[in-house]
């Protein structure tokens, strides 16, 4: 780690880059405990301990990407705040937001990021005026999962104790006479904004305390990208169930079998296609279920076979 004021370097394995800044140094921190397996299209964290957590104070947290998204949740859940996270594609659709979830621009940021991907994602935030503090890497492996047993160990955790909670006021109703478009490729002049609330801690809190025997009935949490992953993470730590991270937009013939149910975590469900696509990829001989902040009507993809959850109705 090498911290200088005005220009900041960044130094990981054996390079070292030079970026301008004209606020405060940043500095750069290897998570060595942790990393992330991949294996097609979902990936796990990996640690061989319990992980002491950052020491990060009045800083948010942000991930790049899936994977840096997963270890901000990760880390999000043991500290019990909100997070955010960048694509590293482009949203097409909706509000077509690249920064989502629970972010302030303004404020000093924590970013997870794939060591291989820190000068891209560096310069992928400055483009959006973010105020990058610390940048914190890990690394990643491509192998064949283990189709049981624990991967990431978790710490004691306790729930925090929550009051009960107005769903309906977390989400956004935003409405456009020049309309959106949809994931399904409809327009609609009304745009409903589920993101920030999935990213948002206490209320995660709280519907896992209200919905806990539901979550409990599963065997292991899936949480599909971007929308179900915080969620996901800090349903299975709280639970201490085994949780994937699924990246529907790159399945293959590929299949994903185990004992045991698995439980998808979404916060929208519009069409109902990437639901569909995880119950086929993640084979079970249990039935397998969802939960959802919002679910639309007259889905297009037929779910009866899944168990599915709607908080909001």
């Amino acid at each position: 780690m090498a911290v200088l004021s005005g220009k900041t370097r960044i130094a990981y394995g054996n390079r070292a880059e030079l970026y301008d800044r004209e606020d405060n140094a940043l500095e750069n921190l290897i998570l060595k405990n942790i990393s992330i397996l991949k294996d097609k299209s979902i990936m796990v964290l990996n640690t061989d301990k319990i992980l002491q957590l950052p020491e990060i104070t009045d800083t948010q947290l942000l991930g790049f990407g899936l994977d840096g998204y997963a270890v901000a949740s990760y880390y999000g859940a043991l500290l019990k705040v909100d997070v955010g996270f960048i694509r590293t594609e482009s949203k097409t659709h909706g509000t077509k937001k690249n920064v989502d979830g629970v972010i302030d621009a303004q404020k000093d940021i924590c970013l997870f990021v794939e060591e291989s991907k820190i000068d891209f994602a560096l310069l992928t935030t400055k483009k959006y005026g973010l105020h990058i503090r610390y940048v914190y890497s890990f690394s990643s492996e491509e192998r064949t999962l283990p189709k049981s047993g624990d991967i990431v160990l978790y710490p004691e955790y306790t729930l925090p104790k929550c009051c009960e909670e107005n769903i309906s006021e977390y989400v956004n109703y935003i409405y456009s006479d020049d309309g959106f478009l949809l994931s399904s490729g409809l327009k609609s002049n009304r745009y409903i904004e589920t993101l920030p609330a999935a990213n948002t801690y206490s209320l995660i809190n709280y519907i896992i305390h209200k919905y806990q025997s539901f979550l409990e009935s599963f065997d292991a949490f899936v949480g599909i990208g971007y929308g179900g992953i915080f969620f996901s993470v800090v349903s299975a730590i709280a639970l201490s169930k085994r949780f994937f991270v699924f990246d529907a937009a790159s399945t293959d013939s590929h299949k994903y079998h185990s004992t045991g149910s698995f439980l998808f975590f979404d916060d929208f469900i519009s069409t109902g296609k990437n639901l569909g696509i995880a119950n086929k990829f993640f084979h079970s001989d249990c039935q397998n279920g969802a939960i959802v902040l919002y679910a639309k009507e007259n889905i297009k993809y037929d779910l009866a076979d899944l168990r599915i959850c709607s908080i909001i109705e």
